[in-house]
């Protein structure tokens, strides 16, 4: 199986030893959002395989260095508002404009990578989903993590998607939907009329997808599952 893609933007950093690669995908209007629990489930995997890709490249062009994942985002392409009911500095409703505006996806915690997308970050970032406390530490909240658990998001997309397509390949198009607190997936699917699927009629019903305490029980999860190979969940 192969996957054909084009990736909107790809960023690299690089010093003597190290590159970092930075995948942004982007997005018009504002309901795509990046869920980590989405890409357990395999409902949001473009990303993570954008970044495969572009580490794979640049480990061909640059086989002297060590590359790294740099950061994975979704970028709207926003004409964004600004409340104007109270007076506000040209500063404020620039902050504000950054704001609405931030990169939404998750970043390589290694503060010199942060540091190289956003010089001389102190309190809330306005560009990257993290803050940095006065010590220099992450705030609670960043969208961030460490090597070990970008590597293990990678191997267990890389596995979803070989069996996510077995499952195609093998002819499985079963009638199975999911439901989550905030979405459903026929929402904006524009196939009703050829599945038929009626939750009111007898024999159809909604997949509940499994949810998680934290981000942190999800790439647990993850790194569990991916150990074990074939036995990855859809």
């Amino acid at each position: 199986m192969r996957l054909r893609g084009r990736i909107d933007r790809m960023d690299v950093w690089q010093n003597e030893d190290d590159i970092y690669v930075k995948i942004m995908d982007y997005k018009s209007g504002g309901s795509t959002q990046f869920e980590l629990l989405s890409i357990y489930h395999g409902l949001q995997l473009q990303l993570v395989v954008y970044l495969n890709a572009g580490l794979e490249l640049m480990k061909k062009k640059h086989p002297e260095k060590e590359v790294h994942p740099g950061g994975i985002f979704y970028y709207h392409m926003d004409d964004p508002f600004v409340d104007m009911t109270e007076e506000k500095s040209e500063e404020q409703i620039f902050e504000e404009i950054l704001s609405k505006l931030k990169l939404d996806g998750l970043v390589n915690a290694a503060p010199e990578v942060i540091d190289a997308m956003e010089h001389d970050l102190e309190g809330n970032s306005v560009i990257l989903p993290v803050g940095r406390k006065k010590d220099g530490s992450l705030r609670s909240g960043s969208h961030a993590v460490n090597e070990e658990e970008f590597q293990t998001i990678s191997n267990y997309v890389n596995q979803k998607i070989q069996k996510l397509g077995t499952e195609i390949l093998k002819g499985d198009i079963e009638v199975s939907p999911y439901k989550t607190e905030k979405k459903e997936a026929c929402s904006y699917c524009p196939y009703h009329g050829v599945c038929g699927f009626d939750e009111r009629m007898e024999g159809f019903s909604y997949r509940k997808l499994k949810r998680f305490d934290s981000d942190t029980d999800i790439i647990a999860e993850m790194r569990k599952e991916a150990a074990h190979g074939d036995d990855v969940d859809l």
